[in-house]
């Protein structure tokens, strides 16, 4: 006898016909803790005890537009958010990144908590997703303890091959300690991967923080980047701005 539910849940499901030494349960949901359990069948109301046992499905492939705001999980330096991956070269007992509540742009939860030093990275890889990636947009918030600390925005071949890496832009603030929108176009990418990876770039030890990550399609018509205000007097002041698609008006 084969039964099998969802992790803490008390309704087993059966499975027929159960034999061989082998048999697949189908018809599961993608990302999902499951537990099993299995006993003997001697004949004559004879059964064995339940051997017991849990497992989680494997990851589906996320769709487009795909957000993450890491404010379902909790907090803590085991929290991660599920289906991504991460790997880091600084520390092997805090194994950043991981899910902070220290600092937020406003978002309920926390944000994705990096820490690095000049010669070392810590990266965090989305789920795999649906499309082509030099058709997409990545935005998110980012908050640098120093303003030569950034991000590198790019893409891997695969979860868990971090030498896959290839950047493909890197972001930065123009202040500390405070969260700025950062906006990066795939478009310039020409491999196959679909995993989106960002990677901490530090020159000195310190940390980053992401947020309220959206990975859409480049659209037709971007918005300007780099909006400044300066030169403000009583009556006046400067916009200046960077135009990032075809736009010639604005």
């Amino acid at each position: 006898e084969l039964e099998y539910t969802l992790l803490g849940d008390s309704t087993w499901t059966p499975v027929a016909n159960v034999s061989g030494g082998t048999i697949t349960i189908d018809q599961l949901t993608s990302n999902t803790h499951y537990s099993v359990r299995m006993r003997s069948d001697c004949g004559g109301g004879d059964y064995s005890t339940w051997t017991m046992t849990d497992f989680r499905t494997d990851c589906g492939v996320a769709s487009i537009p795909f957000t993450e705001d890491f404010s379902s999980y909790g907090t803590g330096t085991n929290v991660y958010p599920s289906c991504w991956s991460k790997h880091n070269t600084y520390s092997t007992t805090t194994l950043y990144p991981y899910i902070s509540t220290t600092n937020n742009p406003g978002s309920l939860g926390g944000s994705l908590y990096f820490y690095a030093s000049a010669s070392t990275y810590d990266i965090a890889v989305t789920p795999e997703l649906n499309t082509d990636v030099n058709t997409l947009e990545v935005n998110f918030y980012l908050r640098a303890g120093s303003t030569s600390n950034g991000m590198i925005v790019g893409v891997m071949d695969s979860r868990t091959n971090f030498d896959s890496f290839v950047p493909v832009d890197t972001v930065f603030c123009s202040s500390t300690s405070v969260f700025q929108y950062q906006e990066v176009d795939l478009n310039d990418y020409t491999g196959n991967g679909r995993f989106v990876a960002i990677k901490s770039y530090n020159t000195n030890t310190g940390a980053l923080y992401i947020d309220d990550i959206n990975i859409t399609l480049i659209p037709t018509c971007k918005r300007p980047a780099n909006v400044t205000v300066s030169n403000i007097d009583m009556t006046s002041a400067v916009v200046a701005w960077t135009e990032r698609g075809i736009a010639t008006a604005w």
